[in-house]
């Protein structure tokens, strides 16, 4: 089945999902990777105080992600998804009028919090309206590439526009969101599920019970948490870096580096998928994993003023992600039984402890070393993320008798 064969079976609410991503993460991304450097010039922040409230963001989204996704498999997508809609406007409006900084780290644990109610449902509802897995698996491809333009557009138009760290610009944002509220509505109301199982875990403590036994999956869990501590660096620590490195203009870096970011991930996520589909899942993540290493220890050497050295490093890791983060998806959809996929990718936010502490942990490091030190740390990491991805593909072997996870 080709390309065009496969999304004509998406769903109206499969597109809204993939769209609405694309909208809200275009808005996302012209303000929220500046927030650093808004939290910076108008408070005068420590950078381990700045990492500390981005980490309030991650933390909230993470403490509710479990819950959230058994939520909706026991009570239904709809509702979850349409109060995440209504806490980002809500989160996102604070940000726009806030003058303190605790209604700033107000409105980032909404923040946080809205993602909990949005992205596990979500990657669970398509599996909910697309039972085959092909089609399936290219639509989460898809998604992950929708949020990749977003990624790329965002930052550029609001440099553009001038809207690069602009406090105002958050009701863009909060407006998205009002908009993806009324598309889920409608599509809603023309989506049947094809999820036919019958079997239902009423129980959180049931849920919890089926997930600590599935030894593979918590493996998995513990080595993406380490993927997403270093990952959020992107995020907090490296703008920062930046400045420190005393960067002619270090916004104007910062904002060409997170657009390589996106615009390499929209360029080569189909083709580098047609060139690694023929492995097994454990060894692509492997070789994302190993990017991500050499990628992130080469940041501790680039001179500051080596604009293209810069440029093209974040290109290698972001072919790493282009690697990495789909095949996650579609691992832990795998790995799901149909009537837990909320739980189990809500579970899998649980790796989303290692994003929040990142900030805190980023800056702290920062502050403490004051120079790259930081990056090869960060680096050598991922050696220990390859070694528990090794374990969990042996453990998923000893119980289910099958070659890959």
């Amino acid at each position: 089945m080709n390309f065009l064969d496969r999304t004509r079976q998406f769903t109206p609410l499969v597109w809204v999902i993939i769209f609405g991503t694309f909208l809200t993460r275009t808005t996302f991304f012209m303000v929220w990777p500046f927030l650093a450097i808004i939290l910076y010039e108008k408070f005068a922040l420590s950078p381990a105080r700045i990492g500390l409230i981005l980490s309030m963001s991650g933390a909230s989204g993470t403490l509710l992600g479990f819950w959230i996704g058994h939520l909706s498999d026991r009570i239904g997508r709809k509702r979850i998804m349409l109060v995440g809609t209504a806490i980002n406007m809500l989160g996102f409006s604070v940000m726009a009028v806030a003058d303190t900084v605790p209604l700033y780290t107000t409105a980032v644990i909404l923040v946080g919090m809205a993602r909990a109610f949005l992205e596990a449902p979500g990657k669970a509802l398509i599996s909910d309206a697309l039972p085959e897995r092909s089609v399936r698996e290219l639509a989460f491809h898809l998604r992950y590439f929708m949020l990749n333009v977003g990624a790329a557009i965002g930052p550029l138009a609001g440099l553009k526009l001038g809207l690069t760290a602009q406090q105002h610009t958050f009701w863009i944002t909060a407006s998205t969101y009002l908009l993806l509220g009324f598309a889920l509505t409608w599509a809603f109301r023309r989506f049947v599920s094809t999820n036919k199982t019958t079997l239902v875990v009423e129980r959180f403590s049931d849920t919890v019970r089926i997930l600590r036994s599935d030894k593979a999956f918590l493996a998995l869990i513990i080595a993406n948490l380490f993927i997403m501590l270093t990952y959020s660096q992107i995020e907090a620590t490296l703008v920062q870096y930046i400045q420190l490195l005393h960067f002619a203009d270090a916004k104007v870096l910062y904002t060409w580096l997170i657009t390589t970011n996106a615009v390499t991930i929209v360029v080569c996520q189909f083709p580098v998928l047609r060139l690694i589909e023929r492995f097994e899942l454990h060894v692509r993540v492997i070789m994302g994993v190993t990017l991500f290493g050499v990628a992130f220890s080469a940041f501790a050497v680039i001179p500051g003023d080596a604009t293209w050295l810069w440029i093209a490093n974040m290109v290698v890791l972001s072919v790493g992600e282009t690697i990495l983060f789909p095949t996650l998806n579609i691992q832990i959809d795998r790995m799901a039984p149909s009537h837990l996929k909320g739980s189990y990718f809500g579970a899998a936010a649980l790796a989303g402890f290692g994003f929040s502490l990142g900030p805190l942990v980023g800056g702290l490091l920062l502050g403490y070393f004051q120079s790259g030190v930081i990056w090869w740390l960060f680096g050598a990491t991922q050696v220990g993320v390859i070694l528990l991805y090794l374990k969990a593909v042996r453990v998923a072997r000893v119980e289910t008798s099958v070659g890959h996870i």
